[in-house]
């Protein structure tokens, strides 16, 4: 089964046998040299869904550029260069996409490995990392003219019974159904507004939009909501919302995990001291307010 973590190690992966190519180690590049070669990198031309990846990775809110890269902190690059070392256990999925940009990973985003199947996987990089023989320089007993291939006969067509035909109409019938149920499963959400909703994972992403994620059944579950001081918050002593401050305001979901956009913060618990300090507390000081009014 493909994950994030299946992915974060396929990238892993393609750059050790990257570096064994090309003479790059990747475990002695520093901040700054990603921080250079990204911005040559964006500078070459990228596709939206790697200008995407740059955006959230380096928490830009303007027009991705090589200069805006440039410009950005070394330290920006830490988490990056902490995943490509292999010194991060459980890197975020936006760090995991960060990394898939810079090291130029045939199968990305997320989205586009997950639609592919691990036989197309392993092919698609070796094709990319491995250049094709020239026919000089391959053994001489593979070698095959253009009149050897048209002299070689067809194989014979095996003769076909009734049992046979039965079987074969089987196997086909198993693999309509599990393509056709294939088809039906969803394979791509993104966060939009307060909850995620299918999408194809082929989608183009504007600047701006939340990242296409691969389906999660109960991820999809997540909402974002609006609490009052008058909210149930704990059932049986245990909290029933999550929180995350985002430019020092918090926001409410139903569920754990990371934030929805910001896919690096973790969501924390929600305790009564948060809820006596941004809903309570809150709800008086917007009261003398209004009473000054």
């Amino acid at each position: 089964m493909k994950t994030i973590d299946t992915y974060a190690q396929a990238i892993l992966e393609y750059l050790a046998l990257k570096a064994i190519e090309n003479g790059w180690d990747p475990k002695t590049t520093n901040r700054s040299d990603l921080r250079e070669y990204l911005a040559q990198l964006v500078e070459k031309g990228s596709h939206d869904n790697d200008l995407r990846a740059i955006q959230h990775g380096l928490k830009l809110n303007q027009e991705v550029k090589g200069n805006t890269v440039r410009r950005c902190s070394a330290e920006e690059f830490r988490s990056v260069e902490n995943f490509i070392k292999g010194k991060t256990a459980k890197p975020s999925t936006i760090v995991v996409e960060l990394a898939a940009v810079i090291a130029q990973f045939p199968l990305r985003p997320y989205a586009k490995y997950r639609h592919t199947d691990e036989n197309q996987t392993s092919e698609k990089i070796n094709e990319l990392l491995t250049p094709p023989i020239k026919d000089e320089l391959r053994p001489e007993k593979e070698k095959t003219t253009r009149l050897e291939q048209k002299v070689n006969p067809l194989p014979r067509a095996s003769k076909v019974t009734w049992k046979n035909g039965i079987g074969i109409a089987g196997l086909i019938g198993l693999l309509v159904w599990g393509i056709t149920s294939s088809l039906n499963q969803p394979e791509c959400m993104q966060w939009q507004e307060n909850r995620y909703v299918l999408v194809d994972c082929q989608k183009k992403m504007a600047l701006g939009e939340a990242l296409v994620i691969g389906y999660d059944k109960e991820e999809f579950q997540q909402r974002k909501v609006d609490l009052k001081d008058s909210t149930v918050f704990f059932k049986n002593g245990k909290p029933l919302y999550f929180y995350c401050k985002v430019n020092n305001t918090p926001e409410f979901f139903t569920q754990d995990g990371n934030h929805p956009v910001y896919r690096e913060k973790q969501l924390q618990v929600i305790t009564g001291y948060v809820v006596q300090k941004y809903l309570v507390n809150q709800k008086n000081r917007n009261t003398e307010n209004k009473d000054l009014e």
